[in-house]
């Protein structure tokens, strides 16, 4: 049987430490010796797999981009109806999102003031987005959606998911993960019924 790559394990250590203290302190604040000690590791080690905060941040990017559209083809093509198969995504994503909002929010405004992870964040949302229309126009052929611009399905449950993304945790503390769902399967509902043939 084939020994773990300990150094895969370490970097995955490593950015899921980041993302926690990222979400706590913000990107420009957190320190590298911060993201040693949330690791658990001496900041000696952190240099050997990073050599700064930006190689770190570019690693971290990378890695939940990668996961993210792995975890949403599949989301997508998960056998059920249009309407299941996004339900399903909202309600996972969305949940899990709002755990370290502060954190997406960072990664993205530092993102945006590299314009290599620039370029590469508009690659990734590409993707995406047309992981979406794919589903959408899957959904009109199967005769579940009604006839219009797949585009416009598209940007408007995307509207819907970054909406609540942003004014739910507002509304409702972390404490009430029931009532968020709950928000959420009825803003999703009075959407999609909508978009329903």
């Amino acid at each position: 049987m084939p020994r773990p790559d300990v150094s895969v394990e370490r970097k995955a250590q490593i950015l899921e430490a980041a993302l926690r203290v990222f979400d706590r302190q913000g990107f420009a604040q957190t320190r590298m010796k911060d993201i040693a000690a949330e690791a658990g590791l001496s900041v000696g080690i952190l240099y050997h797999y990073f050599a700064d905060k930006e190689s770190l941040l570019e690693a971290l990017l990378e890695h939940l981009f990668v996961t993210d559209l792995q975890t949403t083809a599949r989301a997508f093509q998960c056998g059920k109806s249009v309407r299941e198969c996004l339900w399903e995504y909202f309600e996972q994503h969305l949940l899990a999102e709002m755990r370290f909002l502060n954190a997406g929010l960072e990664l993205r405004a530092a993102a945006a003031r590299h314009p290599h992870l620039r370029a590469r964040l508009l690659v990734f949302e590409k993707e995406y987005f047309d992981l979406l229309l794919s589903l959408i126009e899957r959904g009109m052929s199967s005769g579940e959606l009604r006839p219009a611009p797949p585009e416009i399905i598209a940007l408007t449950l995307l509207s819907l998911y970054d909406g609540l993304l942003e004014n739910l945790p507002r509304l409702l503390p972390e404490s009430q993960e029931a009532a968020r769902r709950e928000r959420i399967r009825q803003a999703f509902d009075l959407v999609f019924q909508g978009l329903l043939a």
